[in-house]
C-alpha cells in the first residue's frame, strides 16, 4: 500500500507568524528612527536588512516525510 507523503500542517501559520514579526519589527524600528529625526537612507537600509535577517532566524523549516524518507526544506537547503 503506497501512502502519500504528509508535511506539517503547522508550517503555513508558523511561516506567517514568522513574517508578520519581521514586518512589525521593521515598521517599529523604522517608524521609531523616524520619529526620533536620525532616520537616514542608509539607517533605512539597514533596519530592513536587520529585518530579512529576522525573517530568516524566525522562518520554520518545512519538514516532510513519506515511507522511508523525510525531507527537511529550509531558506538556505533542502535535505532529501
Amino acid at each position: 500500500m503506497q501512502r502519500n507523503p504528509v508535511g506539517d500542517r503547522d508550517w503555513p501559520g508558523s511561516a506567517r507568524l514568522a513574517t508578520d514579526c519581521a514586518l512589525l519589527f521593521g515598521a517599529a524600528t523604522l517608524l521609531g528612527d523616524w520619529e526620533a529625526g536620525s532616520l537616514t537612507p542608509l539607517r533605512s537600509l539597514l533596519w530592513s536588512a536587520l529585518s530579512a535577517v529576522d525573517l530568516l532566524i524566525l522562518l520554520p523549516p518545512q519538514v516532510t516525510a513519506g515511507p522511508g524518507w523525510l525531507a527537511v526544506r529550509t531558506l538556505a537547503s533542502r535535505t532529501p
